[in-house]
């Protein structure tokens, strides 16, 4: 399992699509392999996935980054209402070269799952793109 992404932004991110999910009791996540790069923020509840084959959840504040290829499926049904923003996105996607990304500025890093420390402002950032994605 990669647990590192990582972003040339001296390439083009191209925007695709995005939204705002709720998951009902007894939702159970599809399974999927995207060609592109997917960002999914907890915003309540918690939703039971398997990335790669390996169990996680996602609950509010908490971020999936998701590189091309990866496999992501329900690892179980919803116990009670969930909800998360996701992002699809393509860009220059790098292979795992930390002493590169160190001493380049235009490379950032993702980590495949974090808490966010503060949720305000990078939900807002997220609507706001949400928003602006929909016109």
């Amino acid at each position: 399992m990669i647990d590192l992404n990582y972003f040339d932004l001296t390439q083009p991110v191209h925007y695709l699509n995005s939204g705002k999910f709720t998951a009902q009791p007894g939702w159970r996540h599809a399974p999927n392999r995207h060609n592109n790069t997917e960002i999914m923020i907890g915003l309540a509840g918690t939703i039971f996935l398997r990335i790669d084959q390996q169990p996680v959840t996602l609950k509010a504040g908490q971020v999936l980054c998701l590189a091309p290829q990866t496999q992501i499926d329900g690892d179980r049904p919803c116990e009670r209402t969930a909800q998360f923003l996701w992002f699809h996105f393509t860009s220059q996607t790098m292979p795992n070269i930390v002493s590169k990304a160190a001493t380049t500025p235009k490379i950032i890093i993702l980590p495949r799952f974090f808490q966010l420390k503060d949720p305000t402002r990078s939900l807002l950032a997220g609507q706001q793109l949400l928003d602006r994605g929909h016109r």
